[in-house]
């Protein structure tokens, strides 16, 4: 082998080892930002049954059937209907007329 072709070869290596290099920072950077979009959804998730465990009891009735709507028939068997009402219900009761403590003006379409 002459003295260029061991360059060429010697180069072709490291070119060779920085594809690797970038592939698998890329397969990382794509692992990192699932899990920081899988936390974001489970705080989301938990967020969002804790303010709807302080509605009343039909307006609760009535979000989770408007989510449980949208979701995939395999998605409903996670998450199934009753259940949902019913941990809510058992979780914290709340009376079937609001008290507003809405920090937010009422709006008209209320």
């Amino acid at each position: 082998m002459s003295s260029i072709e061991t360059q060429i070869a010697q180069v072709q290596k490291r070119i060779d080892q920085e594809r690797a290099r970038l592939k698998d920072l890329r397969a990382r950077d794509g692992a990192q930002k699932r899990k920081r979009d899988t936390r974001r959804k489970i705080i989301f998730g938990y967020a969002f049954l804790e303010w709807l465990a302080a509605r009343p009891a039909d307006e609760r009735r009535r979000l989770l059937t408007a989510v449980h709507a949208g979701l995939k028939d395999r998605e409903r068997q996670d998450f199934p209907l009753d259940v949902t009402l019913k941990e809510l219900a058992e979780a914290d009761p709340s009376p079937e007329t609001p008290e507003r403590h809405d920090p937010t003006p009422c709006l008209p379409f209320e």
